[in-house]
């Protein structure tokens, strides 16, 4: 082995990551890119066949085992298993929008709920997980290798009121369980995507995020594999600092000088469609 000046090892192979909403998205990038670093793949999706191609094109290149799947809907207490990442997100429309209560009560069941039950469930097995590594130049005694706990958080405000305060208490949920559970051996942060085209949201929501790509500092909406790459680089043990933290993959758009809220009722009114 080539000797390196850091005792950091931030490899993450052999690892084990359970992937929710892995059929597709986000989900389905993540899982493809944790594969790459050779960690082993639980994904996790409430619809059978996607889980099913993934895992096929996981094992496709990477062989059996490397990927499992199996069906899961996060508002189903009895269907949670230990989870160490939540990649699914859904979008409800407006206050005014007809049946709106009931979107929202299911946008708050998938985002909110769904989250905390998954970090209540997974607790128990990755405090069990964290590991001591050893590093004598820095410290005389060990310290911890934290297990992971990555949720999906949002970069700023949608227009959306319903997945905007959804996405507000996925921050108070992370930032509570990284207090809660850090001195346990886990490390909760969040990841903040930008404005990104999944399959769920291509056709609904693209012409809004070319506009908001126009006054971003990258100039540019951000790719799926954009948010895996952020996500992976927080489960490398050389981040085992960070807790509590919301990493902004976003291009920018969150700072203050660039922030834009669209008036939708308006942009729809003229045949654009929008969230």
């Amino acid at each position: 082995m080539t000797r390196k000046l850091s005792t950091i090892d931030n490899s993450i192979a052999g690892k084990v990551a359970v992937v929710t909403g892995a059929g597709s998205g986000l989900g389905r990038a993540t899982a493809h890119l944790l594969s790459d670093y050779d960690v082993k793949v639980a994904a996790l999706d409430t619809n059978l066949d996607s889980i099913r191609t993934v895992v096929g094109e996981i094992t496709a290149v990477y062989g059996e085992g490397a990927a499992h799947g199996w069906k899961c809907d996060v508002r189903s207490m009895v269907e949670i298993q230990e989870i160490v990442q939540q990649c699914l997100g859904f979008e409800a429309n407006q206050w005014t929008s007809p049946n709106s209560e009931k979107r929202i009560q299911f946008l708050m069941d998938v985002n909110v709920t769904g989250t905390a039950r998954m970090i209540s469930a997974s607790t128990p097995h990755l405090a069990k997980a964290a590991t001591e590594v050893d590093r004598p130049r820095l410290t005389k005694t060990p310290w911890v290798n934290p297990s992971r706990i990555i949720n999906v958080d949002s970069a700023g405000p949608s227009g959306s009121t319903a997945y905007d305060i959804s996405k507000r208490a996925v921050m108070g949920i992370t930032r509570s369980a990284c207090i809660r559970l850090g001195p346990m051996g886990i490390a909760v942060n969040a990841v903040c995507p930008g404005p990104i085209l999944t399959p769920l949201t291509k056709a609904y929501t693209s012409p809004f995020i070319n506009e908001i790509a126009k006054i971003k500092p990258n100039r540019r909406a951000e790719l799926l594999e954009d948010e895996a790459q952020g996500i992976v680089i927080m489960c490398m043990p050389g981040m085992s600092a960070m807790h509590g933290h919301f990493t902004m993959v976003d291009g920018g758009v969150n700072l203050k000088k660039y922030g834009h809220t669209y008036d939708f009722d308006a942009l729809e009114a003229t045949g654009v469609k929008g969230k």
